[in-house]
Protein backbone atom coordinates (compact mmCIF):
# COMPACT_ATOMS: atom_id res chain seq x y z
CA UNK A 1 0.00 0.00 0.00
CA UNK A 2 1.43 3.35 -0.99
CA UNK A 3 1.11 5.30 2.27
CA UNK A 4 3.22 6.74 5.04
CA UNK A 5 2.94 7.44 8.73
CA UNK A 6 1.59 10.96 8.11
CA UNK A 7 -1.43 9.76 6.12
CA UNK A 8 -4.85 10.28 7.64
CA UNK A 9 -8.00 8.21 7.22
CA UNK A 10 -9.41 10.97 5.00
CA UNK A 11 -6.48 10.41 2.60
CA UNK A 12 -7.81 6.90 1.99
CA UNK A 13 -11.35 8.06 1.15
CA UNK A 14 -12.83 9.22 -2.13
CA UNK A 15 -16.22 10.74 -1.42
CA UNK A 16 -18.03 8.16 0.69
CA UNK A 17 -15.99 5.17 -0.45
CA UNK A 18 -12.62 3.72 0.48
CA UNK A 19 -9.87 4.48 -2.04
CA UNK A 20 -7.06 2.05 -1.23
CA UNK A 21 -4.10 1.69 -3.57
CA UNK A 22 -3.46 -1.72 -5.16
CA UNK A 23 -0.97 -3.89 -3.32
CA UNK A 24 0.40 -7.41 -3.18
CA UNK A 25 1.58 -7.16 0.44
CA UNK A 26 -0.17 -9.78 2.56
CA UNK A 27 -0.68 -7.43 5.53
CA UNK A 28 -2.02 -4.66 3.32
CA UNK A 29 -4.43 -7.10 1.70
CA UNK A 30 -5.69 -8.09 5.16
CA UNK A 31 -6.07 -4.42 6.07
CA UNK A 32 -8.11 -3.80 2.91
CA UNK A 33 -10.33 -6.70 3.88
CA UNK A 34 -10.85 -5.28 7.40
CA UNK A 35 -11.64 -1.80 6.03
CA UNK A 36 -14.29 -3.17 3.68
CA UNK A 37 -16.57 -3.90 6.68
CA UNK A 38 -16.21 -0.40 8.12
CA UNK A 39 -18.62 2.35 7.07
CA UNK A 40 -16.40 5.45 6.56
CA UNK A 41 -19.04 8.04 7.47
CA UNK A 42 -19.88 6.52 10.87
CA UNK A 43 -18.17 8.20 13.84
CA UNK A 44 -15.73 6.09 15.82
CA UNK A 45 -16.26 5.63 19.52
CA UNK A 46 -14.20 4.21 22.34
CA UNK A 47 -15.47 1.03 24.00
CA UNK A 48 -14.18 0.18 27.47
CA UNK A 49 -15.33 -2.80 29.53
CA UNK A 50 -18.63 -2.89 27.63
CA UNK A 51 -19.42 0.58 28.95
CA UNK A 52 -22.04 2.34 26.83
CA UNK A 53 -21.54 6.08 26.65
CA UNK A 54 -18.69 8.61 26.63
CA UNK A 55 -15.49 7.11 28.03
CA UNK A 56 -13.04 9.37 29.91
CA UNK A 57 -9.57 8.70 31.25
CA UNK A 58 -10.92 9.02 34.80
CA UNK A 59 -13.46 6.28 34.04
CA UNK A 60 -10.70 4.03 32.71
CA UNK A 61 -8.56 4.71 35.79
CA UNK A 62 -11.44 3.93 38.15
CA UNK A 63 -11.95 0.53 36.51
CA UNK A 64 -8.23 -0.33 36.70
CA UNK A 65 -7.52 0.61 40.30
CA UNK A 66 -8.83 -0.73 43.59
CA UNK A 67 -10.55 2.13 45.39
CA UNK A 68 -9.84 2.08 49.12
CA UNK A 69 -12.10 3.55 51.79
CA UNK A 70 -11.04 7.13 52.53
CA UNK A 71 -9.76 7.63 56.11
CA UNK A 72 -11.85 9.69 58.52
CA UNK A 73 -9.19 12.44 58.61
CA UNK A 74 -9.03 13.01 54.85
CA UNK A 75 -10.92 16.36 55.02
CA UNK A 76 -8.41 17.55 57.59
CA UNK A 77 -5.67 17.14 55.00
CA UNK A 78 -7.35 18.18 51.74
CA UNK A 79 -9.74 21.13 51.53
CA UNK A 80 -10.12 24.35 49.53
CA UNK A 81 -7.75 26.35 51.78
CA UNK A 82 -5.05 23.68 51.87
CA UNK A 83 -1.42 24.45 51.05
CA UNK A 84 -0.09 21.40 49.14
CA UNK A 85 3.30 21.09 50.89
CA UNK A 86 1.62 21.43 54.31
CA UNK A 87 -1.05 18.88 53.37
CA UNK A 88 1.52 16.34 52.16
CA UNK A 89 3.42 16.71 55.44
CA UNK A 90 0.16 16.31 57.38
CA UNK A 91 -0.72 13.19 55.36
CA UNK A 92 2.66 11.69 56.30
CA UNK A 93 1.97 12.50 59.96
CA UNK A 94 -1.52 10.98 59.97
CA UNK A 95 -0.13 7.81 58.37
CA UNK A 96 2.91 7.94 60.71
CA UNK A 97 5.43 7.90 57.87
CA UNK A 98 7.86 10.60 59.03
CA UNK A 99 11.24 9.44 60.28
CA UNK A 100 10.66 10.19 63.94
CA UNK A 101 13.13 8.83 66.49
CA UNK A 102 10.93 5.91 67.58
CA UNK A 103 10.89 4.72 63.95
CA UNK A 104 14.65 5.22 63.67
CA UNK A 105 15.11 2.97 66.71
CA UNK A 106 12.84 0.32 65.13
CA UNK A 107 14.93 0.53 61.95
CA UNK A 108 18.07 -0.22 63.95
CA UNK A 109 19.57 3.28 64.19
CA UNK A 110 21.62 3.97 67.32
CA UNK A 111 19.93 7.25 68.32
CA UNK A 112 18.66 8.92 71.45
CA UNK A 113 14.86 8.27 71.44
CA UNK A 114 14.06 11.55 73.21
CA UNK A 115 12.16 14.42 71.59
CA UNK A 116 14.26 17.37 70.39
CA UNK A 117 11.69 19.83 71.74
CA UNK A 118 11.31 18.34 75.23
CA UNK A 119 12.54 15.33 77.21
CA UNK A 120 9.84 12.79 76.37
CA UNK A 121 10.08 9.90 73.89
CA UNK A 122 9.60 11.09 70.32
CA UNK A 123 6.71 9.56 68.39
CA UNK A 124 4.26 11.07 65.92
CA UNK A 125 1.59 11.31 68.61
CA UNK A 126 3.97 12.92 71.08
CA UNK A 127 5.74 15.34 68.74
CA UNK A 128 2.63 16.84 67.18
CA UNK A 129 -0.04 16.45 69.87
CA UNK A 130 1.38 15.78 73.35
CA UNK A 131 4.64 17.73 73.26
CA UNK A 132 4.36 20.90 75.36
CA UNK A 133 6.06 22.87 72.58
CA UNK A 134 3.48 21.84 69.96
CA UNK A 135 0.59 22.20 72.40
CA UNK A 136 1.55 25.81 73.15
CA UNK A 137 1.19 26.60 69.45
CA UNK A 138 -2.01 24.62 68.92
CA UNK A 139 -3.67 26.36 71.87
CA UNK A 140 -3.12 29.71 70.14
CA UNK A 141 -5.62 28.76 67.46
CA UNK A 142 -8.66 31.11 67.80
CA UNK A 143 -10.91 28.05 67.57
CA UNK A 144 -10.26 25.41 70.29
CA UNK A 145 -8.56 22.26 69.00
CA UNK A 146 -9.08 18.77 70.44
CA UNK A 147 -5.60 17.84 71.64
CA UNK A 148 -6.08 14.11 71.21
CA UNK A 149 -4.36 11.82 68.71
CA UNK A 150 -7.48 9.65 68.54
CA UNK A 151 -9.63 12.71 67.82
CA UNK A 152 -7.30 13.63 64.96
CA UNK A 153 -7.46 10.07 63.58
CA UNK A 154 -11.27 10.30 63.67
CA UNK A 155 -11.22 13.68 61.92
CA UNK A 156 -12.73 15.46 64.94
CA UNK A 157 -10.19 18.20 65.57
CA UNK A 158 -12.48 20.97 66.85
CA UNK A 159 -14.28 21.28 70.15
CA UNK A 160 -18.04 21.90 70.05
CA UNK A 161 -20.15 22.84 67.04
CA UNK A 162 -18.11 24.63 64.39
CA UNK A 163 -19.28 25.53 60.89
CA UNK A 164 -17.59 24.19 57.75
CA UNK A 165 -15.57 27.35 57.02
CA UNK A 166 -14.08 27.48 60.51
CA UNK A 167 -13.31 23.76 60.41
CA UNK A 168 -11.29 24.34 57.24
CA UNK A 169 -9.52 27.22 58.98
CA UNK A 170 -8.59 24.93 61.89
CA UNK A 171 -7.37 22.30 59.41
CA UNK A 172 -5.12 24.91 57.79
CA UNK A 173 -3.87 26.05 61.21
CA UNK A 174 -3.05 22.46 62.19
CA UNK A 175 -1.29 21.66 58.90
CA UNK A 176 0.75 24.86 59.09
CA UNK A 177 1.66 24.24 62.72
CA UNK A 178 2.77 20.67 62.07
CA UNK A 179 4.91 21.82 59.14
CA UNK A 180 6.67 24.46 61.25
CA UNK A 181 7.10 22.10 64.23
CA UNK A 182 8.65 19.41 62.00
CA UNK A 183 10.96 21.99 60.41
CA UNK A 184 12.06 23.24 63.85
CA UNK A 185 12.64 19.67 65.02
CA UNK A 186 14.83 18.96 61.98
CA UNK A 187 16.75 22.20 62.41
CA UNK A 188 17.63 21.22 65.97
CA UNK A 189 18.51 17.72 64.82
CA UNK A 190 21.06 19.11 62.36
CA UNK A 191 22.12 22.04 64.58
CA UNK A 192 21.49 24.41 61.67
CA UNK A 193 20.76 27.49 63.75
CA UNK A 194 19.68 28.68 67.18
CA UNK A 195 16.53 27.04 68.57
CA UNK A 196 13.36 29.07 68.23
CA UNK A 197 10.82 29.50 70.99
CA UNK A 198 7.20 28.47 70.46
CA UNK A 199 5.98 32.08 70.46
CA UNK A 200 8.32 32.84 67.54
CA UNK A 201 6.76 30.03 65.53
CA UNK A 202 3.27 31.23 66.46
CA UNK A 203 3.95 34.60 64.86
CA UNK A 204 5.30 32.99 61.70
CA UNK A 205 2.41 30.52 61.52
CA UNK A 206 -0.24 33.22 61.82
CA UNK A 207 1.55 35.36 59.22
CA UNK A 208 1.67 32.38 56.83
CA UNK A 209 -2.04 31.68 57.34
CA UNK A 210 -2.94 35.33 56.70
CA UNK A 211 -0.89 35.24 53.52
CA UNK A 212 -2.66 32.06 52.39
CA UNK A 213 -6.21 33.20 53.12
CA UNK A 214 -5.85 36.81 51.93
CA UNK A 215 -4.87 35.41 48.53
CA UNK A 216 -7.68 32.82 48.53
CA UNK A 217 -10.65 34.08 46.49
CA UNK A 218 -13.04 31.63 48.11
CA UNK A 219 -12.15 32.81 51.63
CA UNK A 220 -12.48 36.46 50.61
CA UNK A 221 -15.99 35.73 49.35
CA UNK A 222 -16.82 34.12 52.69
CA UNK A 223 -15.57 37.20 54.55
CA UNK A 224 -18.04 39.35 52.58
CA UNK A 225 -20.82 37.13 53.93
CA UNK A 226 -19.44 36.96 57.48
CA UNK A 227 -17.13 39.77 58.57
CA UNK A 228 -16.36 38.00 61.88
CA UNK A 229 -14.09 35.63 59.93
CA UNK A 230 -11.48 38.39 59.84
CA UNK A 231 -10.96 37.88 63.58
CA UNK A 232 -9.45 34.48 62.80
CA UNK A 233 -6.56 36.10 60.96
CA UNK A 234 -5.20 38.09 63.95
Amino acid sequence: MESNTLDRVSDMLEGTEWHLCPTNHVLAIELRHQCSSIIPLRRDRILWNNFIGPVSLSHMWDTLRTRAVAPSWIKLVWHKYAVPKFSINLWLIMTQRLLTRDRMVRFGFNVNPDCFLCNDRETHEHLFINCAYAQQILKECPIPISLSWQAFQNGNITQGNVDAIRKKFVSLYVATTFHFVWAERNKRNHASGPPRMANQLINDIKARIRETLYSNISFQQEIKKDMTLQILLF
